[in-house]
């Protein structure tokens, strides 16, 4: 595969970093994770939008070129030197150019795109859920975003595997919901749409956002709580997203989830 690194494609296969690499050695970095479907990029002035904030908050130098016209233009012709041509998973990495220890020397910046094909979008049932609560999440001014240290969710996705579950619930250092293990958890109840606040510390999930939006258009009421107890019986609906993916556990009635999630 073919890969874009600091402005240049290169074989994915050649791509490596040295041993004082920053995002290697403390992982000063952020990703976003996008989805190509239906001939174009998902979301990318949202995508775009949250790098350009979790850039700011770990007060990294981002150049004038570097925009989302830019982005996109190379985003595309790397899909396209690949040869793909149905749903794409697009990752980009942005992270601190080598130099100092926990102090940087400078905050310049790498950055690295990778595409690879995936499942075609579909909304999947799942039917085990556990709650994972041996790593609790907490709010600070970098939890919105998708930092290189996801040990949270490594964590949390290794219990997932080992008790065979379909996804696990994270909480937050004072007991409420926060999110799954790598989605953000949606539910609703008597016909209101809920979600954790990011005051737990989840992610500002760009489907999040949208999903929030979207209800709004359908005149669905939102509310963004803190919340330490669901009973998953009594509601009407139990689903978490991401970029690539969406997870129901609990459905009376999918049409709803489906007018929520699916977007042109």
């Amino acid at each position: 595969m073919i890969a874009y690194f600091n402005g240049a494609f290169i074989n994915e296969e050649q791509f490596s970093v040295g041993n004082l690499d920053r995002a290697f050695q403390y992982g000063d970095g952020l990703f976003e994770t996008i989805a190509f479907r239906k001939g174009k990029i998902m979301f990318l002035d949202k995508h775009f939008e949250r790098l350009t904030l979790g850039a700011k908050a770990l007060s990294f130098e981002i150049p004038t070129t570097f925009n989302q016209e830019y982005l996109e233009n190379n985003i595309l012709a790397l899909i396209d030197k690949n040869a793909l041509n149905e749903d794409v998973r697009i990752k980009l990495i942005v992270w601190r150019k080598e130099g100092g220890l926990f102090t940087p020397a400078n905050n310049q910046i790498n950055y690295f795109i990778k595409v690879a094909p995936f499942a075609a979008f579909a909304i999947t049932e799942i039917s085990k859920i556990g709650l994972y609560k041996d790593f609790r999440l907490h709010h600070s001014p970098i939890s919105a975003y998708k930092t290189l240290n996801a040990l949270p969710y490594i964590l949390a996705s290794n219990y997932k595997k080992q008790h065979q579950l379909d996804e696990v619930i994270l909480f937050d250092n004072q007991g409420n919901i926060a999110e799954g293990s790598a989605s953000n958890i949606f539910w609703i109840d008597n016909g209101t749409l809920f979600t954790p606040s990011l005051q737990t510390g989840c992610l500002a999930g760009v489907m999040r956002h949208n999903i929030i939006q979207k209800a709004k258009q359908l005149n669905i009421q939102v509310c963004e709580v803190l919340v330490s107890d669901l009973n998953f019986e009594t509601l009407d609906c139990v689903f978490f997203t991401n970029a690539c993916s969406v997870s129901v556990y609990k459905v009376k009635d999918d049409e709803v989830v489906r007018r929520l999630v699916e977007f042109e």
